[in-house]
C-alpha cells in the first residue's frame, strides 16, 4: 500500500479546527479596532494621557500581530504537521489581546460612574466574544 494514498482523518480534523480559529479573525479585528477607538474616546476625559497612549499603542500592536498571523495562515499551505504551530500562534495573539483588555480594569479604570459602567460592559462583551471565538482551541481558550 502506497503511503501517499493513506488518508488521515485526524489530520483533516486538526486542519479544519485551525481554519475555524482563523475564520473570524477579520471581523474580530474590526471589532477590536472599534473598541480601541471607543475606549480612547471615553477614557481621554479622565485618564492620564501618557498611560492611554501607551495602552492604545499596545492594543494596535496586538491587533497588527493578530492580522499578521491571520495573513500568514491564509497564505500558507495547511498540513497536519503545522497545525499545532498555528494553534499556538493564534493562542498567543489571544493572550496579548486579552492582556490589553484586562489592563482596563487596572490603572486605566475611570473615576466617573459612566466610564466605569462602559468599561464593565465592554469587559463582559469582550470576555463573552473571546470565549466563543477561542473555544475551538483549548489552548487559546485558557490563554485568553
Amino acid at each position: 500500500m502506497n503511503m501517499a494514498t493513506v488518508h488521515d482523518p485526524a489530520g483533516d480534523f486538526h486542519i479544519k479546527r485551525i481554519n475555524n480559529l482563523f475564520a473570524n479573525t477579520p471581523s474580530s479585528m474590526v471589532s477590536i479596532a472599534i473598541g480601541i477607538v471607543l475606549v480612547a474616546l471615553i477614557l481621554s476625559i479622565g485618564s492620564s494621557a501618557s498611560l492611554l497612549k501607551l495602552w492604545v499603542t499596545y492594543m494596535l500592536s496586538a491587533l497588527a500581530l493578530r492580522g499578521g498571523m491571520w495573513f500568514m495562515h491564509r497564505s500558507a499551505s495547511n498540513n497536519p504537521q503545522s497545525a499545532r504551530w498555528w494553534e499556538f500562534g493564534y493562542a498567543m495573539t489571544m493572550f496579548f489581546t486579552g492582556i490589553g483588555w484586562g489592563s482596563l480594569s487596572g490603572p486605566l479604570y475611570p473615576d466617573s460612574p459612566s466610564g466605569q459602567v462602559f468599561i464593565l460592559v465592554l469587559t463582559m462583551v469582550v470576555g463573552f466574544s473571546g470565549a466563543i471565538y477561542s473555544s475551538v482551541s483549548r489552548l487559546s481558550f485558557f490563554m485568553f
